[in-house]
C-alpha cells in the first residue's frame, strides 16, 4: 500500500520513518492507479516488497545502479564482490568486511572465514542458522 505522505526507500541510507516528496504527476493518481503502478513495478522487478511489507529496490534497479554503487564506494561483499547493501557486517572494531547472508553458505565464504576474525565468523554463521535470507 502507498502512503500519501511519501514513499519509503527501503535502503540503509534513509531511516524507516523518513519520507520523500511525491512527484506532482503521482499526486493526481487515484489510489487504485497508484497501487496498479506499484504492482507493475514489482511485477517488472524494478521494486520489491521486503519481508516486513516495505517497498525496496528490485533486482532490475540494483542492476541498473551497479556502476553507481561502485563509483560511489558503496562497500561490496567479500565473497561475491557485489554491492553489500544488505550484508552482515564484521563486529570487530575497525573491520569493514561485509558478506551477504546468502553468500555465507558458499564454500568460498567458509574458506575465507578462516582468515576473518573468529568473532565475526561465528556471529555470521549463527545468524545464518537462525534465519534464511532471500536475495
Amino acid at each position: 500500500m502507498i502512503r500519501e505522505s511519501g514513499v519509503n526507500s527501503g535502503t540503509s541510507s534513509q531511516s524507516q520513518g523518513d519520507s520523500l516528496p511525491i512527484p506532482t504527476a503521482l499526486k493526481n493518481f487515484s489510489m487504485s492507479q497508484k497501487e496498479k503502478t506499484l504492482d507493475e513495478f514489482v511485477r517488472d522487478k524494478w521494486l520489491s516488497f521486503t519481508a516486513e511489507g516495505h517497498v525496496g529496490l528490485g533486482v532490475r534497479s540494483f542492476l541498473d545502479l551497479r556502476n553507481w554503487f561502485r563509483n560511489n564506494d558503496v562497500p561490496s561483499c567479500e565473497v561475491c564482490n557485489e554491492t553489500g547493501v544488505k550484508a552482515v557486517l564484521c563486529q570487530k572494531e575497525g573491520c569493514s568486511v561485509r558478506i551477504h547472508q546468502y553468500c555465507l553458505g558458499k564454500p568460498f565464504a567458509k574458506k575465507k572465514g578462516e582468515s576473518l576474525s573468529k568473532l565475526w565468523y561465528s556471529m555470521a554463521i549463527n545468524r545464518t542458522k537462525s534465519r534464511t535470507c532471500r536475495r
